[in-house]
């Protein structure tokens, strides 16, 4: 019975070691990096950055927070107002390890704002 017991304690203990440290690697957030001291991004309707790329990122998400629609796109391929991932007014895109592309957005037709977040390693 010791000897069980014993096991199971060590499986435990290296289960929430190994759960500590995959979580605790990405804790570094960064918001709206791309706006001006750190403000909503403007979108337009010109293609514009609002995450850069960064091999260290784990997660990030970019909100619409203007009125109107937005279409996002990653890396090399540019939005246009047919072509990309649609954020409606109040949505967010959220990703995970996508956040390690650049992404840029513009507007679908009338002018909105982005707010972005970034966690990285």
């Amino acid at each position: 019975m010791k000897k069980y017991v014993v096991v199971l304690l060590l499986l435990v203990v290296a289960t929430i070691g190994y759960t500590q440290d995959r979580t605790s690697s990405c804790f570094i957030a960064t918001i709206n990096a791309k706006g001006v001291s750190n403000a909503d991004v403007a979108v337009s309707s010109t293609a514009v950055a609002v995450i850069d790329a960064s091999a260290s990122a784990c997660s990030g998400a970019i909100k619409n927070t203007g009125t109107g629609n937005m279409r996002c796109a990653a890396g090399s391929l540019v939005p246009t107002a047919t072509v990309g991932i649609e954020v409606k007014a109040g949505e967010t895109l959220t990703m995970t390890y996508e956040a390690r592309d650049s992404w840029r957005c513009i507007r679908t037709a009338t002018d909105t704002t982005a707010n972005t977040e970034v966690t990285r390693e």
